[in-house]
């Protein structure tokens, strides 16, 4: 089943995904959900899961940044790494 993460944040933050391992074509939905533009100059840092060697990355990155407020990304899991789609 896909997840959806809600985040409505007023100060920087971090999200974790799970492990990618075992879980291939997985799909998790981060959104961001406040609604003032005060909040544009957080930052919404997802990062993969740290409890893993080798460790993992997004996209080959190891975090990715959600700047905007109402932003939304989906991560999908290939087995072994999580991508932006």
């Amino acid at each position: 089943t896909d997840d959806l993460v809600f985040v409505n944040t007023v100060s920087d933050i971090d999200v974790y995904l799970p492990s990618a391992s075992g879980i291939g074509g997985k799909k998790i939905t981060v959104k961001r959900t406040e609604y003032s533009s005060v909040s544009d100059h957080y930052i919404v840092r997802v990062l993969p899961s740290t409890q893993v060697t080798p460790a993992q990355t997004i996209d080959g990155l190891n975090s990715f940044i959600m700047n905007y407020h109402n932003e939304s990304l989906t991560f999908a899991s290939d087995n072994s790494n999580w991508h932006v789609i």
